[in-house]
């Protein structure tokens, strides 16, 4: 728990910063947008659900995926570490150059990074799986889209020049969906799993009774 508590408090810092971008930037964007959208014509506010809703399923999926993974590889990892320290640390290469186990452990060394891979290619290649078919609704979704646009621009709904801004506008929004959550929240949600092992670690009730005396 120590282990996967450390892990926590570095990728915190870096996810702090990504969750920085994301209110600072991305947001206003796309409120802008729905607001605009919203205005020209009710029905395009849905051009940013068919756009989001893909895309943050699939994350939330990836997200349980690699709460999972980080449980599972958790033991292999802290091995793998020891198993390290042991092969080249200052305080602990003499003895393992000693004994006679070095080529020991640096077989037991590769086994814990084999299954390490292997646990995480397999949730890699579910997600890829998913990720496959979502992209499909994504692009019935981007012809949904252009469907509402030629029918309210041929009901007269909205004007030739906005039709252009928009349909050049939807490729910049499916652009900056993937961008924040393939790429930002897709960071985010694998940091998200070490962060709350961190949370559980800190959550972990504290010792009771006198001052050196323990049961």
């Amino acid at each position: 728990m120590i282990n996967k508590a450390r892990q926590g408090v570095e990728m915190g810092y870096f996810a702090s910063l990504l969750a920085l971008t994301l209110i600072t930037f991305y947001t206003p964007y796309f409120v802008f947008m729905g607001i605009y959208l919203r205005s020209l014509s009710p029905s395009l506010i849905f051009a940013l659900v068919l756009i989001f809703v893909p895309v943050i399923v699939g994350q939330s999926i990836r997200l349980r995926l690699f709460a999972q993974v980080e449980d599972d590889i958790a033991p292999a990892r802290r091995e793998m570490e020891y198993y390290e320290k042991a092969i080249c640390d200052h305080d602990y290469f003499k003895e393992t150059r000693l004994l006679g186990v070095f080529n020991y452990f640096i077989k037991l060394y590769r086994d814990a990074i084999v299954l390490v891979n292997k646990k995480t290619m397999s949730a890699e290649m579910r997600h890829v799986r998913i990720d496959l078919m979502l992209r499909i609704f994504t692009i019935v979704g981007y012809v949904g889209i252009l469907i509402m646009l030629i029918r309210d621009l041929l009901t007269g709904h909205i004007s030739a020049g906005a039709f252009a801004a928009v349909f050049a506008s939807v490729g910049t929004m499916y652009g900056l969906a993937e961008e924040v959550f393939g790429g930002f929240m897709s960071r985010i949600t694998r940091y998200a799993a070490t962060i709350r092992n961190y949370q559980k670690f800190m959550d972990l009730p504290e010792r009771t009774g006198k001052p050196g005396v323990f049961d």
